[in-house]
């Protein structure tokens, strides 16, 4: 177990170092840093939609705040480094909390080892989030879907047993931060009153009011701060934020136009294949848990009430069963990924190893209680096996973690610091906002215009791209080219730069780039040849 501990840490590092070099992560934490580093007082987040930056960020603030100390490293790496450290927090950080809370909740005090069994069913979760991409997105990836998801849990814990008004409102508060993390979770807020109709009448209606109190509190703060103060008590006052919270995500194009039917279709296909291990560990703790006896409280006059009381982690299985809809929705609409599915994914996988921990004080064979643990024991194993017995597995990955700094984002960041504005780099937006403090177009912040009504003009897109950019550049893990529709004259793939191994030049024919490792102290001279034109 100690080995495979061990492992684990080893694969988490891996997936931060790796996730340097992951365009996404350095996208989602730009506009966020712009806010305060970009020249000359900074960048709001919420753009003006007919003259501001298009950066993609379509979702609530909150993630904003909560990513904001990334902003204190001042290199690509260091960013990024601190904003997937955050996001692990937010989520992995929540899922500690659910698994050690319900230990501690046990009306069985005979068992002290049951936060032993906590720690290994939270290791169990950690290990099925590193098997699948959606989890793995949700998680080790820089993005709105890790804030979501752990206010969510944490509103969910602070019910665990305690049903005081204190506990409600900030039950309640978490549960708005939530949506204000995310719009999809909006219907995260159904689960925890009827749950608590069920338990208790009167609890579901105080919460039901600390929900709207809270929510109306939160959301007001919101438009004040997010908001241009000369738009404050003007008809413009929510333009902004509304455009790119609502306007902008529903006016998105589903991926398959042809037919909805069928986009919907795979969409389910694919959810049911991405959560088919999480249903079936589900299944697995449940049937466990029935043998042993841990549900006999079901047979009593108010069994099912007393059941819910025992077993809160009912919540986090009916918030993956609200959340579906939003996940299906977000999967089949133009940008959506496998990220989605773990709205309601990462419930049932935590919903059944924090079941594992509310029940297993209370089965009632010690043998089966063992063979339960030993279960847990052996998945964490065989995970961490599967990763060593791939010859040069471990020293590859040691060999990331040990080198994090070496990525592209440094790459751009330091040919950005010695040859400023000469290259347009759309998926990589943070290491040219660092270098040269300004704020370019991100690539999917292009799509979202483009594949919606309200196209951009040529103006808008021309105030923020690089003054005199020579060419386009693509790293060696870009996903997508549509930026190269606003430079209809960059038609040939130019020489490969020193500077920048790995990545792919486009630009105008004959076009030439400033020679490769200048001294920073140097002003480079102007490539031979004008920047690339845009059409009239």
């Amino acid at each position: 177990v100690t080995l495979a501990a061990g492992v684990t840490l080893l694969v988490i590092s891996f997936s931060i170092a790796m996730g340097m070099n992951l365009d996404w992560n350095g996208a989602k934490l730009a506009p966020i840093v712009a806010m305060v580093r970009a020249e000359p007082h900074g960048e709001p987040l919420y753009q003006d939609p007919d003259t501001g930056v298009m950066t993609a960020w379509i979702y609530g603030p909150v993630p904003a705040l909560i990513f904001l100390p990334a902003a204190i490293a001042s290199r690509p790496t260091g960013v990024i480094f601190i904003g997937i450290v955050i996001n692990i927090l937010c989520t992995l950080g929540a899922a500690l909390w659910a698994h050690i809370r319900a230990a501690n909740t046990t009306t069985i005090p005979a068992h002290q080892d049951t936060k032993i069994m906590a720690l290994l069913m939270f290791g169990v979760l950690i290990w099925i989030s590193l098997t699948h991409e959606s989890l793995r997105r949700a998680i080790y990836i820089v993005g709105p879907d890790g804030p979501a998801i752990g206010f969510a849990v944490c509103s969910t814990v602070l019910l665990f047993g305690r049903r005081q008004n204190l506990h409600l409102a900030l039950s309640a508060l978490c549960a708005v931060l939530s949506c204000w993390s995310k719009q999809t979770m909006l219907p995260f807020v159904l689960a925890a009153p009827i749950y608590l109709l069920l338990i208790d009448g009167r609890a579901a209606v105080r919460y039901v009011l600390y929900l709207l109190a809270t929510g109306a509190i939160i959301s007001i703060f919101f438009f004040f701060a997010f908001s241009p103060r000369e738009s404050w008590f003007t008809r413009h006052w929510l333009h902004n934020m509304w455009f790119h919270m609502l306007t902008v995500p529903a006016s998105h194009p589903w991926q398959d136009t042809e037919s909805r039917s069928r986009a919907i279709r795979q969409a389910v296909a694919g959810l049911v294949h991405d959560s088919t291990e999480m249903i079936v560990l589900l299944l697995a703790v449940l049937v466990i848990a029935g043998f042993g006896g841990a549900f006999r409280n079901l047979r009593s006059n108010d069994g099912l009430r007393r059941w819910l009381v025992e077993n809160p982690w009912v919540m986090f299985l009916l918030s993956g069963l609200s959340l579906l809809p939003m996940a299906i929705l977000g999967f089949v609409k133009i940008g959506g990924y496998v990220n989605n599915f773990a709205l309601t994914g990462f419930f049932i996988a935590l919903g059944a190893t924090v079941c594992m921990v509310t029940c297993w004080p209370r089965i009632e064979s010690p043998a089966l209680r063992q063979l339960a643990r030993s279960l847990a024991c052996a998945l964490i194993i065989i995970r961490a096996l599967q990763i060593l017995m791939v010859e040069g597995n471990v020293k590859s990955m040691w060999t990331r973690v040990r080198h994090i700094d070496q990525n592209q984002q440094e790459a751009i960041y330091g040919y950005a610091l010695t040859n400023p504005g000469t290259i347009y780099f759309p998926w990589n937006t943070l290491p040219t906002l660092l270098a040269e403090k300004k704020l370019y177009h991100f690539e999917w912040g292009l799509v979202d215009r483009l594949a919606s009504p309200y196209q951009p003009t040529v103006q808008q897109i021309q105030a923020h791209l690089p003054s005199q950019p020579r060419a386009i550049a693509f790293g060696p893990m870009v996903q997508s080219s549509y930026s190269l529709q606003i430079f209809p004259y960059a038609t040939a793939r130019l020489p490969a730069h020193d500077d920048l191994p790995g990545f792919t030049l486009v630009g105008e024919p004959g076009a030439q780039l400033p020679q490769s490792k200048r001294p920073k102290t140097d002003q480079p001279p102007a490539p031979s040849g004008g920047p690339i034109r845009f059409p009239k």
